[in-house]
């Protein structure tokens, strides 16, 4: 648990300092990183939908939905 939460806390501090240097929200695209994907769910044939995530304007918090 708390080697994730310096990890979280490494990439966290490195979109900041993206978002400072082009004056715009950094895009973390894990795509081809399947080691850092969970399936939480399956169904044959059946689209169920997948969280997406937002960092706000306030530069704290991230919106998953």
């Amino acid at each position: 648990m708390h080697c994730s939460i310096v990890i979280l806390a490494v990439l966290a501090i490195l979109v900041i300092a993206e978002e400072l240097k082009n004056g715009y929200p950094a895009t973390l695209d894990l795509d081809d990183q399947g080691y850092r994907q969970v399936v939480v769910d399956r169904e044959a044939g059946q689209y169920l939908g997948h969280p997406t995530t937002c960092l706000l304007d306030d530069g704290r918090t991230i919106l998953c939905v």
